[in-house]
Formats: structure tokens, sequence, C-alpha cells
């Protein structure tokens, strides 16, 4: 996967957890603060999709006699990076208020 497409997919993901408020306003339109926050999302969720694939996290794997699984954070959408989401909860962008 290109970088350009990580880029695309990681905002794609961000935005779905904003109501699609990302897309609607603009991240040129947000706040100095809520701006700097999301661009700091969006490149923990490239990274994320880097290592991680397309498809989230590790759930288990089993090779010989080892065996691994990651925990799943129950409040973190699978998919999407805990620091990632975790700057977006700070932006007040995910709130269903708005």
């Amino acid at each position: 996967m290109s970088e350009e497409e990580r880029r695309s997919l990681a905002i794609s993901r961000l935005n779905e957890l904003t109501f699609g408020r990302l897309e609607a306003i603009g991240i040129d339109n947000l706040t100095p603060y809520q701006q700097t926050k999301v661009l700091e999302a969006i490149d923990l969720q490239m990274q994320y999709i880097a290592d991680n694939g397309d498809s989230g996290e590790l759930t288990s794997i089993s090779v010989l006699d080892v065996s691994m699984s990651f925990k799943e954070n129950e409040d973190v959408p699978a998919g999407i990076s805990p620091a990632a989401y975790s700057l977006m909860k700070s932006t007040g962008l995910m709130c269903r208020r708005l």
C-alpha cells in the first residue's frame, strides 16, 4: 500500500469517528488546536496501518508451540490506533451532540 493510500485510508477511518465532520467541515476550517490534533492523529493512524495492515490488530496467532494474541481495547474501535483515537477525542469532533 502506498503512502497516499495509507493517508487516504487513515483520513477515512478518522472521518468515521467524527460522524463525517472532517469531510463536511474540512480540516482547514477547524480551529488551530483541532487542526494540530487531527494532523497528528492522521500521522499516527497512517503508522498504525503500516504496522498492522488494513485489517487492524492481530487477535491471535499460533506457530508450533508459541501462541500470541493482543487484547482488544474495548473503548477503541477495531482498526483504529489507540493514540490517534485519544487525540481525536480531545478535539471534540467525536461528540454526537455537535
